[in-house]
Order: C-alpha cells, then structure tokens, then sequence
C-alpha cells in the first residue's frame, strides 16, 4: 500500500533564529541548519503517523563520519513500524574531540527539541564508535533519556557509575571479533546491579554500523520495556506483533549458527513476555534448544573462551606494562611466538573469535603506550612497541621507518640494515620514502643501504 507524502510547514523563531521549514511526512530530510550562525546540519525524518498535535518519540542517530543521512536510514523501518522520529547531526566526527562532538550533538539536539514537542518519555540516542562515546556522556547534559543503543564501543567504570541515578536502559551492539566485546560482556553484571535494563547483541559486522535488523530489535525491546513499566498503553495486537517479531529473529539467529546468542534472547523474552502474552511454544522451544548437541558444545566453549580471554588479557598487560618499564627487548621471542600462535588457523569458532579479539586487544594495548610515551625521548620502550606492530602486521610500514630511524640515529646500523631489508621483503615499493626516513643522511649513500634498495626495488640512488 502507498503511502503519501503530506507536508507539514512549521515556523520556528527563537534565538534569533527564523526560518520556515518544510518538512515532508515518511521521508528524509537532510542539510537542515541548527542556526543563522553556525554551519552545522542534520538530517531528520519524520514518520508517516506524525502529528505535531501529540508529542514526538525520538531517536538521534550519532555517526562518527559526519554522515547523518546514510545512518538515519538505517533506523527507517523501526521508525515507520514504531512511531518514531529520527535526528541525526552531520557535524560528528571521528577526527574530533569528544568535547567538540558532544557539543555538536547538543546544539543540535537543542535545534531539534525547539522545532518538534519531543515525548520526554520515549526519547533515545544510538550512536556508533565515537557517536557512541558521545551517546554515553549526553544523558549528563540531558535529562530524560529513555534508552542508549551503542555500537562499536564500550563503556568504562566512571560512565557506569555517572548512570547510577539515571533511568534508562543501555543497548549494546558489538563485532564478535571486537576485543571491547570482553568490556561489554564485563559492564553486563554492573548494568543489572544498577537495575538497568542492558542487552548485548554480537554481530559480524565489526567496525560498520550494525544491520538494520539489530537496530530495529534494538528498538522493539525499548518498546516492550516502555508496556512493562506503563510508560506505553498495552496493545495486545501489537505485543503478539513483538512476540512473533523476536521469535524470527531469533529463528535468524540460529540460522546462522549462532545458537549460544538466540538462547539468550529467547531466555530474556521468557521473562519479559510472560505477564503479557502467552508463551508455551517459547519455552518448548527453549528446551527443544538446550537439547541441541550444536548449542551445548557452542555455549561451552564460548564460556571457557571468555574465561581464557579475561585471563590472557590481564597476562598482557601485566607483560608488556614490565618490558616497557625494563626497556626490555629480550623478550620479543616470546611474543613472537605468543602472538604467532593467536594468528593459526582455529578450527573452533569460538576460540577463533577469540584469538581474533586478543590480537585487536594487543594492538589497541601498543597505541595506547605509543600515546603514554609521545613526549619522552625515544627509546628502547618505542622499539619494542613498534617491533610488536610489525609482529601483528608485516604491513605496518611506519613501524619500520620509525625503528630505521630511531637506530640511525643511534648509530646501531645493523639494526637499521634489518629493519630496512624487512620492510622491503614485506611489500615496501615507495623509493622516495626509503630516502626521506628521517636521521639516515648517512645511511643512505652507504653501499650496503642502497645495494638493499636496489635489490628489492629494482634500482637504487647510490
């Protein structure tokens, strides 16, 4: 069936600020200025239900690549199917400080709020990456956030602790090969403690945003949330809607393979959904489940692959906090082989996602040294990191051309030599970029740098 376009023309004068606008009713509206004075935009939608008579439920869509339309059309089918506006700034990005995309987001939050009557009860923020980050830290400025969705993020101790008197419940969405999945899985324990309601969607989708489907999932159990606590009226027609909706996610679930994951939502709607709507054949499915000799194995490696993963990330670093404090080289060996044993093939998927997520955990450990370290001299401590960089990537060439760099300077040319021949034998081809590595004035018109460049490059300088 069709549904039409109807026009609405608001006026909006405040601040100084006058403009007409004219919005369309089931379509998206991108470029709408926040005021006279500044260039930020948003893209905004309105649902085909609309009325500005009522007060307007609403999600803001926080993307990190100043892309409001593209992530506000992710969230198009849950807004149509649950009655919701959409406002998504194009003025965040993953380039600024969490400072500036929070006050970006604000303002045009403030934009929002002034042109629609927003429902102070049905009002949501999803974010991903730093869009979340931001997501995180507006409930503290606003007042009245019903719900987070966040994605490709995590949450740390003083964010938990700032949501303490705060009502509203978080959703998170991350990769399965993600090592803030750990964090996550981690907050789960302090969320409930804090009587939030918290779920934890896996995806495949790693650093994108996730599926439509996630998000739409997303905001139907912030829908059952809001019957459960008679912030909405119940409508049985649409909770058997709901019901029948979570059951073929999960039916998706599954097959996909992801058995341990349905369990979990099919246990959370046993208990959402029962005074509201009739379950046996959700419980006969539960146990038709737990009989699955496919989830049983996949439940219990996932278990014991978390448990390793707690382990082995408090093992690294505890390691690498000590051989940077010693400066300490020697022990490259065994993080060679450490690292070289997490990068073999892994017939078990769970243990694969796991290894997956240490070696994203290590690589995440190094640049968050690398900043701790950007105003000291460099040293040794530098080395070893680096040398860890090309370990995880052969690729990493920057890594190489620092440590050239850094042992030209220090007169260790065998070093030097090595690191030269390693980034060249890995895929190097930029000749003007092996003659520019800073503190090689001297390096490069020796005979052995050059007869290096010209054997793997084809020709050389000197």
């Amino acid at each position: 069936m069709k549904v039409g376009i109807r026009v609405i023309i608001l006026m909006t004068f405040f601040s100084g600020f006058s403009q007409e606008m004219t919005l369309r009713k089931g379509a998206v509206i991108d470029n709408l200025t926040v005021s006279d004075t500044l260039t930020s935009t948003f893209a905004l939608y309105l649902p085909t239900t609309f009325s500005s008579e009522n007060p307007t439920p609403i999600v803001f869509v926080v993307d990190p690549q100043q892309r409001g339309k593209q992530a506000l059309s992710l969230f198009l089918e849950a807004a149509e199917k649950y009655n919701f506006a959409i406002a998504a700034p194009n003025s965040i990005s993953a380039d600024t400080t969490l400072e500036e995309n929070t006050r970006n987001f604000l303002v045009t939050f403030q934009r929002v709020s002034e042109l629609l009557r927003l429902d102070s009860n049905h009002i949501y923020i999803a974010g991903h990456q730093q869009g979340g980050d931001v997501a995180l830290v507006a409930p503290a400025f606003i007042k009245g956030i019903n719900g987070l969705i966040i994605s490709g993020t995590s949450m740390n101790p003083t964010q938990l602790m700032n949501m303490k008197n705060q009502f509203f419940g978080v959703i998170s969405i991350i990769g399965i090969e993600d090592y803030r999945m750990i964090d996550l899985w981690s907050t789960r324990p302090w969320l409930t403690n804090l009587k939030k309601f918290n779920e934890l969607y896996l995806v495949q989708e790693g650093s994108s945003w996730p599926l439509p489907q996630y998000l739409t999932k997303a905001m139907r159990s912030f829908q059952l949330q809001n019957v459960l606590k008679a912030k909405m009226p119940r409508v049985d027609s649409k909770l058997t809607e709901m019901y029948a909706d979570d059951m073929a996610f999960g039916a998706e679930l599954e097959a996909k393979g992801h058995y341990a994951q349905a369990m979990e939502l099919y246990e959370s709607m046993e208990s959402d959904y029962k005074p509201l709507v009739d379950i046996s054949s959700l419980k006969e499915h539960i146990k038709e489940l737990k009989r699955n000799s496919t989830y049983k194995a996949q439940a219990a490696t996932r278990t014991k692959a978390i448990q390793e993963e707690i382990y082995k990330r408090d093992e690294f670093m505890a390691f690498i906090e000590e051989d940077i404090s010693s400066k300490n080289l020697s022990n490259l060996g065994w993080w060679y082989d450490t690292l070289d044993l997490l990068k073999k093939d892994e017939p078990n998927q769970e243990m694969a996602f796991m290894n997956k997520r240490l070696l994203a955990f290590v690589d995440a450990l190094i640049s968050d040294h690398l900043k701790k370290l950007v105003n000291e001299p460099k040293d040794d401590s530098h080395i070893f990191l680096w040398v860890l960089q090309i370990m995880l990537n052969e690729k990493r060439y920057e890594s190489y051309k620092n440590i050239i760099s850094l042992s030209a300077e220090n007169s260790d040319y065998g070093t030097a030599y090595y690191y030269l021949e390693e980034m060249l034998k890995n895929g190097y081809k930029d000749e003007q970029g092996v003659y520019s590595i800073e503190h090689t004035a001297i390096l490069r018109i020796t005979p052995e740098f050059n007869e290096l460049v010209k054997k793997y490059l084809g020709t050389s300088r000197y």
